[in-house]
């Protein structure tokens, strides 16, 4: 018994430091097939393959996986059938994208796009624009992007009249099927003007106009943002604006006809004198900044010395905003209290006496449940002020949101309204300035708080 239960000396006992560790005496042995030729093939083939996946994410050919947010499928559907077919009949079109930043909201989007697509017109390209892409919490690129096709607020599809000497535009959710990375021009965005007091914009304008001209390319991306903030920010703003107000981009370039029988129910155009609100009587007003990432806007926008954004500092418009300033007086214009914007409207119904009705519009602005009570706290606050105390006819608010066609609908109508009073920070005032001028409304009837 005692023999059969005797173990072995020459095992490792349970718990034996022989099982974890090697004796001093004894060689290291590696087995041979760690580094085997096989395993050291198949370690290369997995490194190239990754390699391989960058590449193809950062050329976007991955972009074929983005899905419409719900609701917006026929317009996407619209989009990619264009540009399938515009991929099958090859016309010997040329093609400008502009590879940026990808923008959430509508009035972002529509501020640069009318700048992109002129350049693309005075080059005799196809604009390919992007959708707008809602910021979600997932960043995830693999989760599925989830875009809201530009063309389901914009008449940028079926109905393009194509007799009004711009070219149709195209989607990018098409585009990789149009112009594959192969046949592509890059074109890289210089950091030279990055910094503060850029190049005059309309200069560089036509510098760009020159430079794509001169590209024989069928598809030209620009990698980055030809017209940056310091451009935009150069008091020789006006140079710009008079080449893009006159472009037939901007005639062309209009609301669907939804958005715009929604702006025509609310505010309808009258061809003879009306007690009720019309376009004819009406100051339309957007006073609030849309949210951001700065916990004090105004304070941030004095540090940087901001003037008005874009279009909304030209010479010439009434009440302008002079740089350099207080950062009190960046508080006052920038977040005006309810007095203020009704010493505001009485001043502009003292140049244009028929005003009698005031409807106020958010533009891009989102807020928390709560920031909403206090939203409805002071325009109650403004009604009771204009009706009570100075005589308007009525004051009326849509309290839409943000949501992109409420902010459509909101920038339709203070295209189309008598006078319209904005906030002069806002990209929405600057896209109303440009606007209104394509219409041949005047200077006169525009306002900033």
């Amino acid at each position: 018994m005692r023999s059969r239960d005797k173990r072995s000396p020459m095992l490792p006992q349970p718990g034996n430091s022989r099982l974890t560790k090697v004796s001093k005496g004894e060689p290291i042995i590696v087995p041979k097939r760690i580094f085997s030729r096989g395993l050291l093939r198949r370690r290369r083939f997995y490194i190239i393959l990754g390699l391989f996946l960058v590449v193809l994410y950062y050329l976007r050919i991955f972009e074929s996986s983005v899905q419409p947010l719900p609701g917006y499928e026929v317009a996407y559907e619209e989009e990619i059938t264009h540009a399938m077919g515009v991929n099958n009949n090859d016309d010997g079109m040329k093609y400008l994208h502009f590879k940026v930043s990808p923008y959430a909201r509508v009035d972002e989007a529509i501020s640069k796009l009318f700048l992109h697509a002129h350049l693309a017109h005075a080059t005799n390209r196809v604009y390919v624009f992007d959708p707008l892409e809602p910021k979600s919490k997932d960043t995830s690129y693999w989760s599925g992007k989830k875009v809201q096709p530009l063309s389901s607020v914009l008449n940028l599809g079926d109905g393009w009249d194509t007799k009004g000497g711009v070219i149709q535009p195209l989607s990018s959710l098409g585009w990789h099927h149009v112009c594959p990375p192969r046949k592509r021009k890059y074109l890289q965005v210089s950091s030279e003007y990055s910094g503060k007091g850029g190049p005059n914009p309309a200069l560089l304008m036509n510098t760009w106009t020159k430079r794509i001209l001169k590209q024989d390319a069928q598809c030209i991306e620009i990698i980055g943002e030809p017209f940056p903030e310091s451009s935009l920010e150069s008091k020789a703003i006006n140079d710009l604006f008079d080449i893009v107000s006159s472009s037939p981009v901007l005639k062309q370039y209009v609301f669907r006809h939804n958005i715009q029988a929604a702006a025509s129910s609310i505010l309808p155009t009258a061809t003879q004198t009306s007690l009720s609100p019309t376009a004819n009587n009406t100051v339309v007003l957007q006073s609030y900044l849309p949210p951001s990432g700065a916990d004090d806007p105004c304070a941030d926008l004095a540090v940087r010395g901001a003037p008005f954004r874009t279009f909304a500092h030209l010479r010439g418009i009434p009440t302008p905003f002079e740089t350099p300033a207080s950062k009190m007086h960046y508080e006052q214009r920038c977040n005006p209290t309810v007095r203020d914007l009704v010493g505001r409207l009485g001043m502009i119904r003292t140049t244009l006496p028929t005003l009698k009705h005031v409807y106020v519009v958010d533009g891009p602005l989102g807020m928390t449940p709560e920031q909403w009570v206090g939203r409805k706290r002071w325009f109650e606050e403004l009604r009771y002020e204009l009706t009570t105390t100075y005589g308007w006819e009525s004051v009326r608010w849509a309290a839409a949101g943000a949501k992109t066609e409420s902010v459509a609908i909101d920038t339709e109508l203070a295209t189309r309204s008598h006078a319209y009073l904005g906030n002069g920070f806002t990209e929405f005032s600057s896209n109303i300035v440009l606007l209104r001028a394509a219409r041949g409304i005047s200077m006169g009837s525009l306002r900033f708080v």
